[in-house]
């Protein structure tokens, strides 16, 4: 018998040696969506392939899922989708020779059970803005115990745009100041649960300045003199270039020299009545 016949006649015996590619996942199963909206369930598989690589897909399930997959340990893996229905699981399993084996196991996933109780609403403090650049905007934060399945829905005056930023927030504007009303409302299949909060909206004050009273000096001839000492509002602000008028009386009989801020000399040369006005901006 020749070398070459010995060698295919070798492995042709190694080739129907070998056992045939197996993988079972095993019985079908079902699962429920939980709080979180979705459900995950675990599979246990058996092969007699020293596994290389893993490819895991959905076969069939229900229009618009969505679903993702772990493997969890050397013979498992878990699957997790976001709608209930029925699904085909399937697994591809290969060695590093290439070998590959296929199986497919079906996954019924049944919708999250009805809820038991009204959700429990609680919110957080009354929310203030000041108006800037001309708009306010706050938040107001929410908490909602017991069952975690439910809706967040809102009501408030024209005046106000409410909207969720994130689960537990929901951000207020406003561009016109005053005191609104807002429900928030927590609903799910056993009931609803809601909680009234005020949104208060403050307009940025006008800056203002304020010369003090009127003053009365007697003239004795040539110079009259007077200090004047002025505040302005909001208090620690930086005022700006200061602008002196006559506005009452004859200009040319009153002098006004600007000193530090809050102060300045008016000088007169004849008696009478003047009125002086400061302008100035206040940053």
């Amino acid at each position: 018998m020749s070398l070459l016949l010995l060698l295919l006649l070798f492995l042709l015996t190694r080739r129907q040696a070998s056992p045939a590619p197996t993988l079972d996942l095993g019985p079908d199963f079902t699962i429920q969506i939980g709080g979180a909206g979705t459900a995950t369930g675990v599979i246990n598989y058996t092969t007699n392939l020293v596994i290389a690589t893993r490819t895991w897909l959905v076969a069939s399930g229900p229009p618009g899922h969505t679903a993702s997959f772990a493997n969890t340990g050397p013979l498992q893996g878990s699957v997790t989708v976001n709608m209930a229905g029925p699904y085909t699981i399937r697994l591809t399993i290969r060695d590093a020779e290439g070998v590959e084996a296929t199986d497919t196991v079906s996954l019924t996933v049944s919708p999250a059970p009805p809820d038991s109780v009204p959700p429990v609403l609680t919110l957080g403090p009354n929310p203030t803005a000041t108006i800037q650049g001309g708009i306010a905007t706050a938040e107001l934060t929410y908490t909602v115990t017991g069952n975690p399945t439910h809706t967040i829905s809102w009501t408030s005056p024209p005046k106000v745009t409410i909207a969720l930023v994130a689960p537990g927030r929901l951000r207020l504007t406003s561009a016109i100041a005053g005191i609104y009303p807002v429900l928030v409302t927590a609903t799910n299949s056993a009931g609803i649960n809601s909680k009234s909060a005020t949104f208060t909206v403050v307009a940025v004050p006008l800056p203002t300045v304020n010369l003090g009273p009127d003053i009365a000096r007697q003239f004795v001839g040539g110079v009259g003199s007077i200090q004047l000492t002025y505040t302005w509002t909001p208090p620690g602000a930086t005022l700006g270039p200061r602008h002196w008028t006559v506005i009452g009386g004859n200009p040319a009989n009153i002098q006004v020299l600007d000193g530090p801020p809050g102060q300045a000399t008016v000088n007169f040369l004849a008696p009478g009545v003047y009125e002086v006005e400061l302008e100035v901006p206040i940053a």
